[in-house]
């Protein structure tokens, strides 16, 4: 009430009542030291998997005190709070069913209402490198596509699949 903080919810927690408000925070300095450092180390050309090693290896914690891995890598930088930005909306499910995406035309976008942690030139050029790197193809032509690496490999492997660039990510 008048705005007074009840307390700092911990990681996988949420607020009990609906007439409590959360307030979203920019994290600490080691935290968005490391996210800066994530965005600028991909800008550099660096793979999400040299970043999640390196970050591994160095022995940086994550939030949930987890090992680091690409999938987290991937959802920090697209994550559009860095920017000062939060989403909503993206999934929804109604009662008795699973969970379902919503098309991004529904999602609810609210814009500036964080502390930016990342530039915003900068979070739009790692954008636009994510997307070079989504190869779109059809089912036919990544057969054909994964036939000619099996010829020319031997056989075939996430590791062979991930580092062949006219192929998309296992």
């Amino acid at each position: 009430e008048g705005s007074q903080p009840k307390g700092v919810l911990a990681h996988g927690e949420y607020k009990f009542l609906s007439t409590d408000h959360v307030r979203v925070l920019p994290g600490t300095a080691d935290e968005r030291a490391t996210v800066k450092w994530i965005f600028q180390e991909y800008l550099q050309g660096k793979s999400q998997s040299d970043i999640w090693r390196e970050l591994n290896l160095r022995g940086v914690p994550t939030k949930s005190g987890r090992p680091w891995g690409r999938n987290l890598i991937r959802v920090i930088l697209r994550n559009e709070a860095y920017i000062g930005n939060l989403v909503y909306n993206r999934a929804s499910k109604k009662l008795g069913s699973k969970q379902a995406r919503n098309p991004k035309d529904l999602w609810i976008r609210s814009e500036g209402c964080v502390e930016p942690i990342i530039d915003r030139d900068v979070f739009f050029r790692v954008q636009e490198r994510l997307a070079k790197r989504h190869v779109a193809i059809s089912e036919e032509e990544m057969l054909v596509r994964l036939r000619k690496t099996l010829m020319k490999k031997g056989y075939l492997s996430g590791n062979i699949i991930n580092a062949t660039p006219s192929l998309p990510s296992m």
